[in-house]
C-alpha cells in the first residue's frame, strides 16, 4: 500500500516539475488526486479509530489502527502539498477559504502528533522510574501526563471540527466548480 503511494507521489512530484506551465486539466488532476487522498485515507483512519467494527476491517486502508495511522499522517501532508499546487498558491474565493482552513488542519495535525508523543514519552518515563523503584518523582509525573493528556483532549476538540469545516468546504468547492 505504502509502495502505491509512494509510486504516486512521485508521479505528481513529477507534475509539479512543470508546475509554471501545468494545464488546467493537470491541476484538476492534482486536486482530484490531493482530494482522494484526504478523504480516502484521512476519513479511513478515524472511521477505524471511532467504530470497533472497522478496526480489524480488511476493507479500509492500512492492516491495523497504527498502520492507518502513518498513513493519515503520511497522506495528511501529501495530499495537501498536492493540492497547494493544484490552487497555484492562489488563495481566493471558496476555494482559498478551503485551502487556507487546510493549512489550519495540517498544522493542528502537526500539533496534536507533538502533543501525542509528548504523552507517550512522559508515560515511558513513568514506567521506567517505577520499575527503577522511584516514586517520588512518579506523582509529579503522573500529573504532567495528565495535563498533557487533557491538553491533547481539548486539541481533539478543535481538531476534528476544523477538519469537518474544511471537508464541508472542499464539497461545497468542487459541487461550486461544476455547477458554475
Amino acid at each position: 500500500m505504502k509502495l502505491i503511494l509512494v509510486l504516486i507521489a512521485l508521479i505528481s512530484i513529477a507534475l509539479v516539475m512543470g508546475f509554471p506551465e501545468m494545464t488546467y486539466s493537470q491541476r484538476v488532476f492534482l486536486g482530484y488526486l490531493g482530494t482522494f487522498y484526504m478523504f480516502a485515507f484521512l476519513l479511513a483512519y478515524s472511521l477505524r479509530k471511532r467504530i470497533k467494527k472497522l478496526r480489524k476491517s480488511k476493507f479500509l486502508p492500512g492492516k491495523s489502527l497504527k498502520e492507518s495511522l502513518e498513513l493519515h499522517i503520511l497522506t495528511g501532508l501529501l495530499g495537501p502539498a498536492i493540492i497547494l499546487v493544484h490552487t497555484s498558491l492562489s488563495f481566493e474565493g471558496l476555494a482559498g477559504t478551503s485551502a487556507g482552513l487546510m493549512l489550519v488542519v495540517v498544522m493542528s495535525g502537526i500539533t496534536g502528533r507533538y502533543i501525542f508523543n509528548k504523552v507517550r514519552k512522559m508515560e515511558r518515563m513513568l514506567k521506567k522510574n517505577k520499575d527503577a523503584g522511584g516514586v517520588a518523582n512518579g506523582t509529579v509525573a503522573l500529573n504532567g501526563i495528565e495535563k498533557m493528556r487533557s491538553l491533547l483532549g481539548r486539541w481533539r476538540s478543535v481538531h476534528i471540527p476544523l477538519t469537518t469545516l474544511f471537508f464541508i468546504t472542499v464539497v461545497l468547492h468542487i459541487l461550486s466548480v461544476y455547477y458554475y
